[in-house]
């Protein structure tokens, strides 16, 4: 089953560098424990599945960055690539429903991280050894996962906002 977290953060500072407050909020207990999802965080004592990145191996540059258009333009690329398998109907309702969401991106930069890119290529044998140190090893776990963060620079918000299937 498919799901979205999505949290939105007031940031104190003016943003300048749009980079910094992502690299802040990436290694930040905001990311870490906030963007957790209520009953995750209702039952801390158990253990769940994490994000599936190595958060202090991933930078800013590590992200795609995207003005609206091409982020709207990612996120119909992403949906339609073919690559869903059984989870086709999943990616499909989380795209529309996010849209539905969030219809207005004026202002707004996007930071895209997709699990996706980490990955050794499908079919091809490899081990523990050959993951990519941005991935944790329990990453194989999620069907897709991707990280969206963007920065509304008129309202001087983050809004993190993880897709995932496991």
């Amino acid at each position: 089953m498919g799901q979205i977290n999505l949290t939105e953060f007031s940031l104190s500072e003016t943003i300048t560098d749009p980079d910094e407050p992502v690299e802040s909020f990436i290694r930040s207990d905001y990311y870490e424990k906030d963007c957790r999802n209520d009953f995750v965080k209702a039952n801390s004592h158990l253990k769940f599945l994490q994000s599936p990145f190595a958060l202090n191996n991933i930078y800013a540059k590590d992200f795609k960055k995207l003005d609206k258009d091409q982020f709207q333009k990612y996120i119909i690329d992403y949906r339609d690539s073919g690559n869903w398998n059984s989870q086709e109907e999943t990616i499909k309702t989380l795209v529309s429903g996010f849209f539905d969401l969030y219809p207005n991106f004026d202002r707004q930069i996007f930071y895209v991280l997709n699990k996706e890119w980490f990955e050794p290529p499908r079919g091809v044998k490899h081990s523990v050894e050959d993951l990519d140190t941005r991935l944790k090893y329990d990453s194989y776990c999620y069907s897709f996962f991707v990280l969206i963060i963007w920065l509304d620079l008129t309202e001087n918000t983050l809004t993190a906002s993880e897709w995932y299937c496991d």
